[in-house]
């Protein structure tokens, strides 16, 4: 809304004409509350209950998802490009990337790796081989995605589960899972 009103110009208006366009980012789209998927895509299953069946969300919930904060599809190499340009500096003034970047750090209980700080839409997490990354996720019915790059932009990752299991022990490790893989490709020597 605040888009709009400053604009007067929606908000998928602005990110298609400032982000997807210049980056080329044309696996990326924001379909509003158009419930289908372009094709090829991802199944998502979501355990409502620990003894229950894993049950099929990825159409149903789509509809949901329909405003700024989910709204937008698009493919792993898509959200690379962005967080590359992102936290490269090609997006953002450099006093605006700096206000993105200027961190509080995350409580311990709060599921994060240890040392995380939250940013204005980022959050720095360490690495186990020294510095640490940029990154933002997010979740879903039945799926749980992670974006990562690090601090200068060169390295970049996507990784996704589509599958969410309502066991809390079963959700850790697939949390672990993802961020060791984030870990891993992020600190790989070139």
């Amino acid at each position: 809304m605040i888009i709009e009103k400053i604009t007067g110009r929606t908000w998928e208006q602005q990110v298609h004409d400032r982000i997807l366009r210049p980056l080329g980012l044309r696996h990326t789209d924001t379909p509003g509350t158009r419930p289908f998927l372009p094709h090829p895509h991802t199944a998502n299953h979501q355990q409502f209950t620990a003894d229950g069946p894993m049950v099929d969300t990825t159409i149903p919930y789509r509809p949901f998802d329909s405003g700024a904060d989910g709204s937008m599809t698009g493919t792993a190499r898509d959200l690379n490009r962005f967080f590359a340009a992102l936290t490269g500096g090609q997006l953002l003034k450099p006093v605006e990337l700096a206000a993105m970047r200027n961190t509080v750090p995350v409580p311990q209980d709060s599921g994060h790796p240890e040392g995380t700080e939250d940013g204005l839409g980022l959050f720095f997490t360490p690495l186990s081989c020294g510095g640490g990354y940029l990154g933002h996720g997010g979740s879903g019915f039945g799926y749980v995605v992670r974006a990562a790059s690090t601090t200068d932009g060169r390295r970049t990752i996507t990784v996704s589960a589509h599958s969410r299991s309502a066991d809390p022990q079963t959700t850790a490790r697939q949390e672990d899972a993802l961020r060791d893989l984030i870990d891993h490709a992020l600190c790989r020597t070139a």
